[in-house]
């Protein structure tokens, strides 16, 4: 989550930067390597701060997405209502 995150993010200022747009497999990749090779150091040699800080994201981002929910149903709270037995195998 951690790569791919600082990934998107390095991708959209290097388009800007460049005012240019790429592929992003392509020319994401190494970056992404790093990104990653980066995130799995810093899980393996501070577990904590790496768990705080993506819970501190997951929590961010569920935020974001609760109320972005809750605007669309008007102001309603409340778990989404999922029609589950619409949903294909």
């Amino acid at each position: 989550m951690l790569a791919l995150a600082a990934t998107a993010l390095e991708a959209v200022l290097s388009d800007h930067v460049t005012r240019a747009t790429g592929d992003f497999g392509i020319s994401m990749a190494n970056p992404y390597g790093e990104h990653l090779a980066t995130a799995i150091d810093f899980r393996i040699k501070k577990p904590g701060p790496y768990h705080e800080l993506t819970h501190r994201l997951f929590l961010a981002c569920s935020a974001a997405h609760s109320s972005s929910i809750q605007a669309a149903r008007g102001g309603q709270r409340g778990r989404a209502r999922v029609d589950w037995d619409n949903i294909a195998d």
